[in-house]
């Protein structure tokens, strides 16, 4: 964990305030793979298909726009591939339900190769 305050506190000095806020998302992002990894009580949240879904139409809306655009950023390319990572964990998770595994398996932005 202080790894990663270090790291967040460099982007931030380097950054300004766009480099704090992807700072904070890509923290919170990493935080919420390892309670997904570690921490049963959390994984139960996403035995309600409401909650897996808003995740879905969440990340959904996140990367839609990135389909029509010219430049992406390293910063959203980052956050991205978190989202993709915490989505994965999820997919392998027995308390998603089968539809639902295949919906967010099949969320990646239109820049990551697939």
């Amino acid at each position: 964990m202080v790894c990663l305050e270090f790291e967040a506190f460099l982007l931030i000095q380097s950054n300004g305030q766009v480099g704090r806020s992807m700072a904070y998302a890509e923290t919170i992002l990493e935080e919420l793979v390892l309670l997904q990894s570690s921490c049963p009580t959390f994984r139960q949240l996403f035995e309600s298909q409401q909650t897996t879904q808003s995740f879905i139409q969440a990340f959904r809306s996140f990367v839609e726009p990135f389909a029509s655009a010219s430049e992406i950023s390293q910063n959203h390319i980052r956050i991205c591939e978190k989202l993709m990572h915490f989505g994965l964990t999820l997919s392998l998770d027995h308390a998603v339900v089968g539809p639902q595994k295949h919906e967010v398996c099949l969320l990646h932005p239109r820049f990551v190769q697939a």
